[in-house]
C-alpha cells in the first residue's frame, strides 16, 4: 500500500504572503494585524486597507517566482506532515501492507537550477524532518490528474483545492479517489452570508461543511483551518 505524501512549495511555504511581501512589504503589517491566519477568503485588496488590490495580487501570484519563494516563509503544512509520517512509520513496525513512505514535493510553477534544487531539497528536508525520502516533482494543477494520483498517493496538500476540482470534476467520477485524503484550506470564494447556510436535520450546515460531504463518494476532502496554509507565527 503506497503511503507517498504529497505537498507543494505553496503549500509549504506562505507564497501567498510572499507574493504581497513582493508588491508591497510595507502591506504586510496591515495584513497582518487585518487577521490573515483567520481570513475566510482570499481578499488581499481588503486584509491589505488597499495597500495591494486583488488584480495586482491575483496577477503578480500567477508569475511567481524565486524571488516570491526568498519572500516566503514555513506554514504549519510541515508540522503536519511530520506527525502524519512518524504516525505511518509507528503503524509499519506493526503493518506489513504499509510500503515505503516517501514525501514527494511539488516545486512547480518555480524554475529552479540545479544548486536551487539541491539548496530546496535539503532545506525541505530540514523542516519536514521525518525519516523518507524527500523527492522533487514539477507538475502541473493540470497534469495532476485522478488517473495520476490513484494507487501513487496517499495524502496530498493542495492550496488551490476549488481551481483542482473545476479541473478535474469529470475525471474524478472516472477515477474515484475515495481511499486518498486532500487536505485544504477551509475557505470560501465569496465571503459568506448566514443565508449561505442549509439547514439539515435541525442543524446549520456551511456550504464548506456539505462540499466535504458532497465529495465523500469520491474523494476523502478535509478542510483545515487557513492557519494551517499561512506563514506560522511566533
Amino acid at each position: 500500500m503506497n503511503q507517498i505524501i504529497y505537498v507543494g512549495l505553496d503549500e509549504l511555504l506562505d507564497t501567498r504572503l510572499g507574493t504581497i511581501q513582493t508588491l508591497c512589504p510595507e502591506a504586510i503589517e496591515r495584513v497582518m494585524d487585518s487577521g490573515w491566519t483567520l481570513r475566510g477568503i482570499d481578499d488581499v485588496e481588503s486584509l491589505s486597507g488597499g495597500f495591494v488590490t486583488n488584480s495586482d495580487f491575483t496577477d503578480r501570484y500567477a508569475k511567481r517566482d524565486v524571488d516570491v519563494l526568498k519572500n516566503s516563509r514555513p506554514t504549519l503544512i510541515a508540522r503536519m506532515i511530520h506527525s502524519f509520517v512518524m504516525e505511518l512509520v509507528s503503524k509499519k513496525l506493526t503493518d506489513p501492507t504499509i510500503d515505503d513512505i516517501e514525501v514527494d514535493v511539488n516545486v512547480w510553477p518555480y524554475i529552479l537550477n540545479r544548486s536551487e534544487q539541491v539548496a530546496m531539497v535539503e532545506a525541505v528536508c530540514t523542516v519536514l524532518d521525518v525519516p523518507c525520502d524527500v523527492n522533487l516533482v514539477y507538475t502541473s494543477p493540470k497534469d495532476l490528474t485522478p488517473a495520476k494520483i490513484y494507487g501513487r498517493y496517499a495524502c496530498l496538500y493542495i492550496y488551490g483545492i476549488n481551481d483542482w476540482l473545476m479541473m478535474h470534476d469529470e475525471a474524478l467520477l472516472r477515477r474515484t479517489l475515495a481511499a486518498v485524503s486532500f487536505i485544504s484550506p477551509a475557505l470560501y470564494l465569496k465571503r459568506p452570508e448566514e443565508k449561505d447556510n442549509i439547514q439539515v436535520e435541525g442543524r446549520s450546515v456551511s456550504p464548506l461543511e456539505v462540499l466535504e460531504e458532497s465529495l465523500g463518494g469520491v474523494m476523502h476532502l478535509e478542510l483545515v483551518d487557513v492557519g494551517c496554509f499561512s506563514v506560522m507565527m511566533p
